[in-house]
C-alpha cells in the first residue's frame, strides 16, 4: 500500500508542501489520539464516553458544513449518512412504544456518535480521510502493543468474566480480538512495501491469540482472503502473509505450551513475541506469482466456510441468547421491542440463569428491538459500503475491504454495537469505500450546508445535555462510593432534571438517602425509579425491599413477572 501525500501547487510548492506534510501529521494524530483516548475509557461503553465522542463530532461537523469550500460528497456518501440518520430516527421513533424508555434513550446516546462519525469523514477531503484512517490504524496498533505490554508485565489476575484473557483496557477480550482484526489487514498491506510493519502485524497476532476470539479469528481468515483476493499484487501479499505468519505461530506455539496463569511464564510469553516481532522484517518472501497467489485464495475458501461451521456449532449460550431475541421478534415483528430493550425480553424469557444486556449478535438484536424495519435500515448501512466497493478500482481499497468485511462477520457473534470504539473504527473503514468510488461527486449547496448545520447543532444540543446529565450520575456514584451520601444526593438531584426520562439518578437518589436514612424520602425516589422504567424487573426489587404490606406484594410479583427465573432460586 502506498501512502498519499498532498501536492504542492502554485508558486509556492515547498511552502505548500510543508503545510500539506503539517496537515496530514495533524490528522494523522488525531486519528491516532481519538483512538487511545477511547480506547483507555473502556472503548467508549460508558454513556459519557458517547457524549463527549458525539458533541466532538458533530462540531467537527457543523465546522466542516460551514467553513470547508466546495464540500461536494459522492452519491453513495449522501446515501450512507442518510441511513445512518435513518437508523438514529427509528431507534429515536421507537421511545414512542418501547418497553424501556431510559434504555431506549441510551442506545439513541450510542447510535448518535456512529452517525456523527459517519457525517464528519464524509466531509472530509479525499486525502485527508486517508490520512486519518492510517492514524486510526496506527492508533489501534499502539493501543493493542500497550495492552499486551502491560498484561505480560504484570501479575496474573484472575477475572469472573474474562478468567485470565488479555481484556484491559476495554474490560473484554473479544472487543480487542476484532480490534486487532480491524488493524490487521492495514498493517499487512504496509508490511508488504515496508517490511519493518511486520513487527506490528506479528504483535496484533499475538494479540487475537491470547484474547481466544473464534468469531475474530474467523473474520481474520475471510479478511484474508479478501485481501489477497482484491489486491494489486496478490504474490506480494501471500509472501507477506508467509513472513508473518512463521514467527507469529511460533509465537503462538510459545504461549500455548506455556501459559499466562504465572508471571514467570508471562514474561517469557513477552520474550518470545519482542523476539517473534523482531525476526518478522528479516524473515524471507518467497514471491509466488499472481496465478498460483490467487488459486490459493481459492482453495482458502472451503476452510473459510469450515471455519464458520466450527463457529456456529461452538455457540455456547448464545444459543438461548439468539432464541430469546427471535420470540421477542415475533412478539413485535414490524418495529420490535424499542431500541436498547432485549435485556427487558430476555429477563422475562431466558431459559438459563444468565445475565445478559445484547444477543450476542447484532442483527438479530436490531431484529428484536427495531423490527424488520429497523434490521431493514441497518443491513442496508452496513451494505451501501461494500456495494460502493464493487465499483471501484482502487487497489489500496483492498486492505480496509477486507476490515469491514471482518467487522461484519464479528458482530454476527459479540456486541461489537456496544463498543464506539470498534463499531466507530468500522464504519470509518466504510466510509472510506464510499468515498473512494470515483463516482462523481455532488456538490453542496447553500441550502445543503445550511441543513446540515442546523441538524449538527440540534444533535450536539442533545448530545451535551445527555452528557451533562450523565457526567452527574457518575459523580454521583463515585460520591456514594465514597461514603458522601449528602454529595451524591446533591448531584442525582442535577442529573434528573437533564435526565427526566432516566431512572439511574433516582435509583443513585434513592441509594444515597438510604445511606443518610431518609426512609420515606429513599422510598419516593425508588417509585419515581419505577414510574420510569416499568419493565426493569430490578427496580421492583428494590421496591418491594422499601415497602410494606400490600405495596410489597405488588412489587414483588411485578419483579417475578418481570423475570420468572427469580423465583426458582
Amino acid at each position: 500500500m502506498t501512502g498519499i501525500g498532498i501536492e504542492a501547487e502554485g508558486p509556492f510548492g515547498p511552502s505548500a508542501a510543508w503545510v500539506g506534510s503539517a496537515r496530514a501529521a495533524a490528522l494523522s494524530c488525531a486519528g491516532a489520539g481519538g483512538v487511545l483516548i477511547l480506547g483507555v475509557f473502556h472503548g467508549g461503553f460508558a454513556p459519557t464516553a458517547w457524549g463527549i465522542s458525539a458533541v466532538a463530532a458533530l462540531w467537527l461537523t457543523a465546522m466542516l458544513a460551514t467553513f470547508r469550500m466546495g464540500v461536494a460528497v459522492t452519491r453513495g456518501g449522501l446515501a450512507l449518512v442518510a441511513l445512518a440518520v435513518a437508523y438514529v430516527s427509528w431507534s429515536a421513533a421507537s421511545a414512542a412504544w418501547t418497553l424501556s424508555v431510559p434504555r431506549t434513550m441510551f442506545e439513541i446516546e450510542r447510535d448518535l456518535v456512529y452517525a456523527s462519525v459517519v457525517a464528519v469523514a464524509l466531509l472530509l477531503p479525499r486525502p485527508d480521510l486517508w490520512h486519518a484512517v492510517y492514524g486510526v490504524v496506527a492508533g489501534l496498533v499502539a493501543l493493542l502493543a500497550g495492552a499486551v505490554a502491560v498484561y505480560l508485565a504484570s501479575a496474573p489476575v484472575f477475572d469472573a468474566t474474562q478468567g485470565y484473557l488479555l481484556s484491559r483496557p476495554l474490560g473484554y477480550a473479544n472487543a480487542l480480538g476484532v480490534l486487532a482484526v480491524l488493524a490487521l489487514p492495514p498493517t499487512l498491506a504496509q508490511a508488504a512495501t515496508r517490511r519493518s510493519a511486520s513487527a506490528a502485524a506479528v504483535v496484533l497476532l499475538a494479540v487475537l491469540f491470547l484474547t481466544h476470539n473464534r468469531s475474530a479469528a474467523l473474520g481474520l481468515a475471510l479478511a484474508l482472503v479478501v485481501w489477497v483476493g482484491r489486491t494489486e499484487e496478490p504474490g506480494a501479499a501471500a509472501a507477506t502473509l508467509f513472513a508473518v505468519a512463521v514467527p507469529a505461530c511460533g509465537t503462538c506455539l510459545v504461549i500455548g505450551l506455556l501459559g499466562v496463569d504465572t508471571r514467570a511464564h508471562r514474561l517469557l510469553d513477552g520474550a518470545a513475541i519482542a523476539a517473534a516481532a523482531a525476526i518478522a522484517p528479516f524473515v524471507p518472501r518467497p514471491l509466488p506469482s499472481a496465478v498460483v497467489a490467487r488459486r490459493a485464495t481459492l482453495a482458502a475458501l472451503p476452510a473459510v466456510a469450515l471455519g464458520a461451521v466450527f463457529a456456529a456449532t461452538k455457540l455456547g449460550d448464545r444459543v438461548y441468547y439468539w432464541r430469546a431475541a427471535w420470540h421477542a421478534f415475533r412478539m413485535h415483528a414490524l418495529a420490535g421491542s424499542g431500541a436498547g430493550t432485549f435485556d427487558v425480553e430476555w429477563f422475562r424469557y431466558r431459559e438459563v440463569a444468565r445475565t445478559v444486556r445484547d444477543a450476542h449478535n447484532l442483527y438479530l438484536t436490531t431484529l428484536a428491538e427495531l423490527g424488520i424495519v429497523g434490521l431493514v435500515l441497518l443491513l442496508a448501512l452496513l451494505a451501501t459500503p461494500l456495494v460502493c466497493a464493487r465499483r471501484t478500482r482502487d487497489t489500496r481499497l483492498a486492505p480496509f475491504l477486507a476490515s469491514y468485511c471482518a467487522f461484519l462477520v464479528h458482530a454476527a457473534f459479540e456486541w461489537d454495537w456496544k463498543f464506539p470504539l470498534v463499531t466507530g473504527v468500522a464504519l470509518v473503514m466504510g466510509v472510506m469505500l464510499v468515498a473512494s468510488t470515483g463516482a462523481t461527486p455532488v456538490q453542496f449547496g447553500r441550502g445543503a450546508r445550511t441543513a446540515a448545520v442546523g441538524i449538527a447543532v440540534v444533535a450536539g444540543a442533545f448530545a451535551l445535555v445527555t452528557l451533562a446529565g450523565n457526567s452527574r450520575v457518575a459523580t454521583a456514584e463515585h460520591r456514594l462510593a465514597a461514603g458522601d451520601a449528602v454529595g451524591a444526593a446533591a448531584a442525582a438531584e442535577q442529573a434528573r432534571r437533564y435526565l427526566p426520562w432516566s431512572s439511574e439518578p433516582w435509583i443513585v437518589l434513592a441509594d444515597a438517602e438510604g445511606r443518610s436514612g431518609d426512609i420515606a424520602a429513599a422510598r419516593v425516589a425508588l417509585r419515581a425509579a419505577a414510574q420510569r422504567d416499568t419493565h426493569d424487573w430490578g427496580v421492583w426489587i428494590r421496591v418491594a425491599a422499601s415497602e410494606h404490606g400490600p405495596a410489597r406484594a405488588t412489587a414483588i410479583r411485578r419483579a417475578f413477572a418481570l423475570n420468572p427465573l427469580l423465583a426458582r432460586r
